[in-house]
């Protein structure tokens, strides 16, 4: 209330103070008619106040102290210095603390906005430096992946390759161990055909001999044995004479042929099919490996 008082009479002393103008009468116009008032001036605007207002206006002060001060420039910066009165003076004095408040409050503002900008600067580059390490991080995880799906391809593949080799393995064991197979089931079935079969021939308790050829099948037996078995192995053991017993010793010696040449090539076959085995044994642990292989890699 005392800043506005003190305003109110600067004012009104400013007015007091003011030269005064007489006031131009107008040429009445023809006609008797009164003269046109001249277009009103622009109000002339001093530029080096301009400033002071803006200034005044981003004070912080109320309206009415703002609008005092923005009434009171003219009468008072607008007066050379020399011819200023203490009164302007002292508005003067008044208005360069608002202007220094101002300027204060706008220093204030600045190093705010800078200490803000230092902040975000700050944290832009916590938030590149985090982003470099998660690009960082993301390669090395992309990298570790594509590792992984190559280990997966490529025990896969070994798993693949395990198989198809014991296959192979296994299909050439049984192609060629068949024969091997064949001759020693066959060699066993001579063996029991002649500890029973033919011995139970020999005692007379059996004259059954059919089973004891079928074993002969691809042998080529004498047309005069072929002949003779069945009345030799009809007769009982007392009845039997020396062409019985030549007949029988016939088939004996054929059997027993039949027997060592089985054995022999059961033998020539043995060290082919032992490494046949050892293959697929091989091949078995081969494939386990695999196996095991791409199950840990699976699951890492």
């Amino acid at each position: 209330e005392t800043l506005l008082a003190f305003g109110f009479w600067f004012l009104a002393y400013s007015k007091a103070m003011a030269p005064k103008q007489g006031a131009k009468r107008g040429r009445p116009s023809k006609g008797g008619q009164p003269p046109k008032e001249p277009p009103a001036k622009k109000a002339y605007e001093d530029p080096n106040l301009v400033g002071v207002k803006e200034a005044i206006n981003k004070a912080d002060l109320t309206d009415s102290v703002k609008q005092m001060f923005l009434v009171c420039l003219a009468n008072s910066l607008g007066v050379p210095s020399a011819e200023r009165h203490e009164s302007q003076a002292t508005v003067i004095n008044m208005i360069r603390e608002v202007i220094d408040g101002v300027t204060s409050k706008l220093k204030d503002a600045l190093e705010e906005e800078k200490a803000k900008a230092a902040d975000a600067e700050g944290q832009k580059e916590k938030l590149q430096e985090a982003l470099v390490q998660a690009e960082q991080e993301l390669g090395r995880a992309e990298e570790a992946v594509q590792a992984k799906d190559s280990a997966l391809a490529d025990s896969a593949t070994a798993v693949t390759v395990a198989k198809d080799a014991l296959f192979e393995c296994q299909e050439e064991q049984k192609s060629k161990d068949s024969a091997l197979v064949q001759a020693r089931e066959r060699k066993a079935a001579i063996q029991k055909a002649l500890a029973e079969d033919f011995q139970a021939i020999m005692d007379g308790t059996s004259a059954s001999y059919q089973g004891i050829l079928a074993l002969l099948q691809d042998v080529s037996l004498d047309a005069s044995l072929l002949s003779a078995l069945p009345k030799t192995c009809g007769k009982a053991f007392s009845e039997r004479g020396q062409f019985d017993t030549m007949v029988l010793d016939q088939l004996k010696s054929i059997l027993i042929g039949k027997e060592n040449e089985l054995a022999t090539a059961i033998a020539e076959a043995e060290p082919a099919a032992a490494e046949r085995t050892a293959a697929v044994e091989a091949a078995q642990s081969g494939l386990d490996g695999a196996t095991a292989a791409s199950r840990q890699v699976s699951q890492e």
